[in-house]
């Protein structure tokens, strides 16, 4: 007969979520893991399956967590391109206080296609995020926001990379205040 788990599985998988996010995936050890969770390796091994298979629970919770909240935002009343900017504006304010950049993108810069698995993920993500973008664009053009001669797909493709193109300047510089401005020059071209 199966022992009964004797600790939350989701509060280990979050602590670890924290440490894979903060550490990135080649540089967390097993030993940070048991650290981390405070999971004997055995514990680790037969709830989680092991590191990699880990990571990758950790990687789509995030993921599912930041789609959802596109999700949500996308659908609060008013203006469509408002929408969109203070969707932008909030994601910026959260990452940049949480100070990790985003996992998804750290995960991609570090992985890139080598783990297919976990480039699924950030693939997927990525392309569901850029459908949220893309149907606000639609609405915004519909609403005369935006010139009816501009291709929304490409829009969401620019909002897209400008905007995981600020968590790379955030790692790669740390300026707060550039963050900011580089945030106002992508919303602004929205609106040109």
């Amino acid at each position: 007969m199966a022992r009964l788990k004797e600790f939350n599985p989701e509060e280990r998988l979050e602590k670890a979520k924290q440490l894979f996010w903060a550490k990135g995936y080649n540089a967390t050890s097993m030993k940070d893991i048991v650290t981390a969770t405070k999971l004997n390796p055995g514990s680790i091994y037969g709830t989680f399956g092991g590191k990699q298979a880990l990571f990758l629970e950790c990687l789509k919770s995030y993921a599912t967590e930041k789609l959802a909240a596109f999700q949500q935002g996308a659908h609060m009343p008013g203006s469509p391109l408002a929408i969109l900017e203070n969707m932008l504006r909030k994601g910026a304010d959260e990452l940049l206080k949480e100070g990790k950049g985003c996992m998804v993108l750290k995960t991609t810069l570090e992985l890139g296609r080598k783990n297919k698995k976990a480039y699924a993920i950030a693939s997927g993500q990525a392309r569901d995020i850029v459908g949220i973008f893309e149907s606000l664009l639609q609405r915004a053009q519909e609403a005369g926001e935006i010139a009816p001669e501009k291709d929304t797909r490409q829009l969401a493709l620019h909002v897209y990379a400008g905007y995981n193109g600020l968590w790379q300047m955030d790692l790669l510089l740390n300026e707060r205040l550039l963050i900011h401005t580089l945030l106002d020059q992508l919303i602004g071209s929205l609106k040109n």
